[in-house]
């Protein structure tokens, strides 16, 4: 059996859909960094979170520096099906980033949000959820295409 961290990148047009797999951790940064030379031309970034079996502090930053990417290329980021312990995560770190009196603390917050946008939330900017054009497949888009970390 194959563990090591891999991305599997389906491009569908506009779209791409994400499948990380495995310990999202800070052995998964070269990954990430590759992946975002071919999200050019990427309107909305689908993330599905289901095969992510851990998730530590740096798999966090994993993720929020694809949030961050994603956000100044004005593209879309959609983060869904989140398996307990990389949620329970995500909880720790909004509960730490509250101030005393209970309101949030500039920071990660603003950071995680767009990880925890549902998938039938509104694009920023947008009427639609997702635009409709982001949903078509595209003879252009690379399916199937996958990242894993070097040795594996």
């Amino acid at each position: 059996m194959d563990f090591a961290f891999r991305i599997t990148l389906r491009r569908y047009g506009p779209t791409a859909h994400l499948t990380p797999t495995g310990e999202l951790d800070l052995e998964a940064g070269p990954a990430f960094e590759r992946l975002q030379e071919d999200l050019d031309g990427v309107e909305v970034v689908a993330c599905d979170m289901g095969h992510v079996t851990f998730m530590d502090m740096a798999g966090l930053n994993c993720l929020l520096g694809l949030g961050g990417y994603a956000e100044s290329h004005g593209i879309a980021l959609f983060v869904y099906n989140w398996r307990r312990q990389p949620s329970r995560l995500l909880e720790l770190v909004d509960a730490l980033d509250q101030a005393p009196d209970g309101h949030r603390c500039a920071g990660r917050w603003a950071a995680s949000r767009p990880l925890r946008r549902g998938l039938r939330e509104r694009c920023p900017g947008s009427s639609t959820s997702p635009p409709p054009r982001a949903c078509r497949p595209s003879s252009r888009g690379r399916a199937g295409h996958e990242y894993r970390q070097p040795g594996s």
